[in-house]
């Protein structure tokens, strides 16, 4: 993955990207469903709680060299 041109890397996520210098940067939160035993552990643990999603943080950065990808992170936050 590392060394691919910008926009091969660009072309593989399906999101709007904020763009700084040499940095390629998206934030953005979605929600997905519980799984059914996801849902029965949630009640266990908060009874009075009818929530049956998740919140989903997703971050990514790119940097880029010369419009070559260098370094990236990517992380994913799942929350009740």
């Amino acid at each position: 993955m590392l060394y691919q041109p910008q926009n091969a890397f660009v072309k593989k996520f399906k999101v709007e990207f904020k763009k700084s210098r040499n940095l390629l940067v998206y934030e953005g939160v979605t929600q997905r469903e519980a799984s059914k035993k996801e849902r029965e552990k949630l009640n266990e643990l908060s009874p009075d709680e009818s929530q049956s999603w998740f919140d989903v943080s997703t971050y990514v950065k790119a940097v880029f060299k010369n419009e070559r990808l260098v370094d990236y992170t990517i992380n994913i936050v799942e929350s009740f």
